[in-house]
């Protein structure tokens, strides 16, 4: 039955679902339970729903305690997953190379777990431009392959995708097309594999565009759209909708480029905004494998354990590393320092719960109650304890229609009590609070900047450094570099 899970997972994965929801398992078999989250999870992930994949991996490491080898295979395969999908390759990397020692030490050569880990890390190394790495792991991927199982056909399709790719990325078009012609060949017998087919095609259609020949690019990727036609393939459905919108344009096509292109344009949204959520929840989830280490260490006391202490050690020896790379600016000393000391009097302040309203700036203003004033800033403190201030839709209006006053009282209050309007009150918030992360859990440093952006609702990279320096007086680099310093100090 999960044999056929996985084969309809490829076919759509909302069937790919049903099937697993229908599979039956014991309270104590936890292996095959792990087996039908990591397929609903990759279902998931297909359909974009990265948010949802998050959730089945942080089920998985809320397991019982007492898990076999095997199970927790299982598990970091599916956390190594997850954070391919939102293209956090080197915290994947991280996970995988403990994974890897532990494997080379398997007596049973033929494994497709062992296959799908090394898969996995040359994928990482694909997309951290290691293609030499990726494709040596390939190589052993391919080695680790059951003969005899159902899904075995399914790795060495996605090895020779992979391979395919890496091959065009160093120009070289006719292996590459070679290694999509034999996926081909071996889909041949299993004509509804709708993924893998549409997935071929896309990538023979970035080749074809390479050599200029964009009418047979988009003959092919028509193909590719006909096989994911009446299926949720959201990820693949966009970039054949981007690579649609290319070649038409090259064709000057202008109206069906025009198509696809908001096509791609709605989808990517929808994209976009569920993988900002999955990132969130991946810095809980990267938290709670720490724990899930720390208990099994404690449990089972097995050599695994003293891998994922390396880990951990080998982090905080990067750390100490990273101390003497970055100094201290001399020309925002003063406003760096200031802006320390008042990160310690906020966290002292929420420590103590006795957060106080700043004082008044002396201004001309709207004639507000004072019952209605001190009731907003109740209102106020209320909304900065509860975190509302890092969506990304926060705006004045919506503000104060939360707190069911009207925009004026309110700009006045924050303008009164603040010292500073609503976009900068807003802001240096959003700032304060990520910083205060970055200060107090080493999780925090280890994200890129763009991570932390979209965690803290920011539209781009650039307006939330921008805005970051201009409340703590350095970039967003420099303050977490100047962390580590104080950290080890």
């Amino acid at each position: 039955m999960v044999g056929k899970s996985i084969e309809k997972l490829y076919q759509n994965p909302d069937a790919g679902i049903r099937s697993c929801k229908n599979i039956s398992v014991k309270d104590d078999q936890n292996y095959e339970k792990l087996i039908i989250k990591n397929i609903l999870a990759e279902a998931y992930s297909l359909k974009g729903n990265y948010v949802e994949a998050v959730q089945i991996a942080l089920e998985n490491l809320n397991t019982s305690n007492h898990l076999q080898k095997k199970d927790q295979l299982l598990i970091n395969i599916g956390v190594m997953q997850c954070f391919q999908e939102v293209n956090l390759y080197e915290q994947s990397e991280m996970l995988v190379t403990p994974i890897l020692k532990d494997l080379s030490q398997i007596k049973n050569r033929k494994n497709n777990k062992a296959a799908k880990v090394y898969q996995l890390h040359a994928a990482n190394l694909f997309a951290l431009k290691n293609n030499d790495g990726a494709l040596e792991n390939i190589t052993l991927s391919n080695s680790y392959i059951e003969s005899n199982s159902p899904e075995s056909y399914i790795i060495i399709c996605e090895n020779k995708i992979l391979a395919g790719k890496i091959y065009f990325q160093k120009k070289d078009n006719k292996t590459a097309e070679r290694y999509f012609e034999e996926v081909l060949t071996i889909l041949k017998a299993h004509p509804y594999n709708n993924y893998l087919f549409s997935s071929t095609y896309l990538n023979q259609s970035d080749v074809l565009f390479a050599k200029n020949e964009y009418l047979a690019a988009t003959t092919i990727l028509e193909k590719a759209l006909e096989k994911t036609k009446n299926t949720d393939f959201l990820i693949i459905k966009n970039k054949i909708y981007s690579r649609l919108a290319k070649n038409y344009i090259a064709l000057k096509e202008n109206d069906k480029h025009k198509d696809y292109q908001k096509i791609y344009d709605d989808s990517q949204m929808i994209i976009e905004e569920n993988r900002a959520e999955a990132i969130r929840n991946i810095m809980r989830l990267n938290q709670a494998i720490q724990t899930q280490n720390y208990n099994t260490y404690i449990s089972k006391k097995q050599q695994q354990t003293y891998i994922y202490l390396g880990i951990a050690l080998l982090i905080i020896s990067t750390i100490f590393f990273l101390n003497y790379q970055e100094r201290q600016k001399k020309k925002t000393l003063e406003k760096q320092v200031l802006f320390f000391e008042n990160q310690k009097i906020l966290f002292a302040q929420k420590e103590n719960k006795m957060i106080q309203p700043e004082k008044p700036v002396v201004k001309k203003a709207l004639v507000i109650p004072k019952e209605k004033e001190d009731h907003l800033l109740k209102q106020l403190n209320d909304f900065e304890e509860s975190k509302q201030f890092l969506s990304k839709n926060m705006s004045l209006a919506l503000l104060a229609a939360q707190l069911e006053t009207n925009t004026k009282y309110l700009s006045e209050v924050i303008n009164k009590f603040k010292g500073r309007n609503f976009t900068t009150y807003i802001n240096e918030l959003k700032i304060n609070y990520v910083a205060h992360l970055i200060s107090s859990d080493p999780t925090y440093r280890q994200y890129k900047i763009s991570y932390l952006a979209e965690f803290t609702g920011f539209t781009s990279h650039s307006t939330f450094t921008v805005v970051f320096k201009s409340v703590t007086g350095m970039s967003p680099n420099d303050y977490i570099q100047q962390v580590k310093n104080r950290q080890i100090k």
